[in-house]
């Protein structure tokens, strides 16, 4: 089963994708209009596209930076996870040879 944080970055990652590949399609139908000497319809289709792979690189950048907050958060506390299980396993060991003494 795929979690929630996979599927925030597989959506995100689609997301860019698409609009990288919607992006292409119209500087080619730009590039077909000027062609054509439509030159505003030219700059207004590359302004779109522009506009369109901006906004998907700031969603692509947001979300990596909260999954990037998300992950140190995690580490961190599978960190202190760790360092208590040790803490009590030495603590445990003392014990058994203070006991055993």
């Amino acid at each position: 089963m795929t979690t929630a944080p996979n599927q925030l970055v597989a959506a995100v990652f689609d997301n860019r994708s698409l609009m990288r590949g919607l992006g292409e399609r119209l500087y080619s139908l730009a590039s077909a209009a000027d062609t054509m000497g439509q030159t505003r319809l030219a700059d207004e289709l590359c302004d779109i596209a522009e506009a369109m792979q901006a906004a998907a690189k700031r969603v692509l950048d947001a979300h990596s930076d909260e999954l990037d907050a998300q992950f140190n958060e995690t580490r961190r506390g599978v960190g202190n996870i760790l360092t208590a299980l040790v803490s009590g396993i030495d603590i445990g060991r003392s014990q058994a040879t203070s006991a055993g003494a």
